[in-house]
């Protein structure tokens, strides 16, 4: 089933979306300012995504990030803790966020504006990646807090590096 920008354009708290010349711009954010990854931003990607493959008016899809990081932000301390019932939930989430970028048939350009540390891998994973001279890219989540990098992550850089250096990012 079809699915217009009417339908999503405003329907995430973690993205400002528009289209020109069926040029979708997403740009990620916490409340108007640089993206703090959280539950928030890992559901309401990995929703946006199936909406942006669903939307044929969609020729070309452009994500960035808002101020001076696309995603920077430690993991807070202990969120390897959250309990049985969550782990469920971010797994399920993780998988379709991953998924759901790749059902994406259109290309897709990463405009990297600064470091990338909590899922580097969604900037990465679209068809050209351009960064600022000041980005980097990092996992700051998985080992930091003694949990290990199954969402995706460890499938993905080991493609994009190699399989020695991507397995070391890792």
């Amino acid at each position: 089933m079809a699915i217009k920008l009417d339908d999503y354009a405003n329907k995430y708290r973690h993205a400002k979306i528009e289209r020109r010349n069926g040029i979708l711009q997403v740009t990620c954010h916490s409340n108007g300012r640089e993206m703090e990854w959280g539950l928030g931003p890992h559901e309401d990607l990995s929703f946006l995504f199936a909406d942006i493959a669903r939307d044929f008016d969609n020729k070309v899809i452009i994500l960035t990030g808002t101020g001076e990081s696309f995603c920077a932000n430690p993991p807070p301390q202990g969120s390897a803790n959250i309990g049985s019932a969550a782990w469920d939930r971010v797994y399920n989430e993780g998988k379709h966020l991953l998924m759901n970028h790749l059902s994406i048939e259109v290309p897709m350009i990463a405009a990297v504006n600064g470091p990338a540390h909590r899922h580097a891998e969604i900037a990465i994973l679209c068809d050209i990646v351009l960064a600022a001279e000041h980005a980097t890219f990092r996992d700051s989540a998985h080992f930091p807090n003694g949990t290990v990098p199954g969402d995706g992550v460890h499938v993905a850089w080991p493609m994009v590096l190699g399989p020695n250096r991507g397995r070391y990012f890792c």
